[in-house]
């Protein structure tokens, strides 16, 4: 069943009319410069006033690390979390809204990347945004502190970089969340759990807010 924060959600995309924006191509080039505004990379003031915020700068682009005010709070964990938005939209507030939740909710840090858009970017220079943020803020944490999240268009970056890391024999994600239909027609959770469940204990908790109230569908190993 739908939780009813998904369907408000989904209620106020339609009434913005925004899938006219990716269907139709006048629509889309006219709202461009709305949809890649600026304004929309800066977190919101009720970010800040939730938790703490500090922004670095990769390839002259922020991105925004999240964690809880109190340090004695802050978990070890690292979270990337790239949003959606078919590689042409910034963020909008309810990506912030869900960044401050997941930070709230497992006392993680999460790394909130502003990757550059197209179509004045090439994919390619979208994916190395990515590899560079993951490698500076989320490689170096130890196996089990590492976690992908990843939103629509997110999604099939987050698969993106898992399969370049496995392949390269690089530091994995000790899971990997997902909510995209390139994967899977339902939110569901990649994930290989460590022998304590702490792992799957934080994604559930953190991602279940934003897979609309439904359960995952499958769990299997993203290691072999």
């Amino acid at each position: 069943m739908v939780s009813f924060r998904a369907w408000a959600v989904t209620a106020s995309l339609r009434a913005r009319r925004s899938k006219k924006f990716y269907t139709d191509p006048h629509k889309m080039r006219e709202r461009l410069s709305h949809h890649q505004n600026p304004r929309r990379t800066v977190p919101p003031r009720f970010v800040r006033r939730a938790v703490s915020v500090e922004c670095a700068i990769i390839d002259r682009f922020a991105c925004y690390l999240l964690a809880p005010k109190e340090e004695a709070r802050r978990s070890p964990v690292r979270i990337l979390h790239i949003h959606g938005g078919g590689f042409v939209e910034q963020p909008e507030r309810h990506h912030w809204r869900f960044v401050t939740r997941i930070v709230q909710t497992t006392n993680a840090t999460v790394v909130f990347s502003m990757y550059p858009m197209a179509p004045e970017y090439h994919h390619q220079a979208i994916q190395e945004m990515v590899r560079r943020t993951y490698d500076r803020f989320v490689g170096p944490s130890a196996d089990e502190d590492r976690i992908v999240f990843g939103d629509s268009a997110g999604g099939g970056l987050a698969l993106w970089l898992t399969a370049q890391l496995r392949a390269e024999k690089g530091p994995m994600p000790a899971a990997l969340a997902l909510s995209c239909r390139g994967s899977t027609s339902r939110p569901t959770t990649h994930s290989r759990w460590n022998s304590t469940g702490t792992t799957r204990n934080w994604v559930w908790r953190g991602y279940s807010w934003q897979a609309a109230g439904m359960r995952t569908t499958s769990r299997r190993s993203i290691r072999t």
